[in-house]
């Protein structure tokens, strides 16, 4: 039998209790934008703002583009995104921080994956989230999503 000597955290829904269900509802009901809609294109879009191709900047332009009754610029939709992302994930969990230090301690290497937008990168490492590992698989760096093999070696 193997030793084990790697752990593999993903960060969203994990060691940050993010919601895209509520993130995404808020920004709609901010843009007065239909939540489905917003949903369809999120999922249209999903691949080129995962892989890094396109920032989520660019991805409201073209929301925006099809709705804007308070005539609202995608910077500023942006700024209401990052507002709402730190709102439903401004704290990392506790108890997976400590299993985090404790698998470390054991001598594991420990390390994050996640399928991100480049905005959302950027905060997270500019929160110190990516510090805590000695590895950080990200897809927006990577140009590839979880599901294309970002964990082969």
């Amino acid at each position: 039998m193997e030793e084990i000597t790697d752990v593999l955290f993903d960060l969203g829904g994990v060691l940050v209790n993010e919601s895209h269900q509520k993130i995404n509802k808020d920004i709609s009901r901010f843009l007065i934008f239909p939540y489905q809609k917003l949903l369809d294109l999120r999922k249209e879009y999903s691949e080129p703002i995962s892989k890094g191709g396109m920032s989520l900047e660019q991805f409201y332009e073209i929301v925006l583009n099809q709705n804007n009754p308070n005539n609202i610029s995608s910077h500023y939709a942006l700024i209401r995104h990052i507002d709402y992302y730190l709102h439903h994930a401004e704290k990392m969990d506790d108890d997976v921080l400590k299993i985090i230090s404790e698998l470390k301690s054991a001598g594991l290497r420990v390390s994050s994956v996640t399928s991100t937008e480049l905005e959302i990168d950027k905060l997270t490492e500019a929160r110190g989230m990516f510090d805590l590992f000695d590895n950080n698989f990200i897809s927006t760096r990577m140009r590839m999503t979880k599901g294309e093999g970002m964990y082969r070696e």
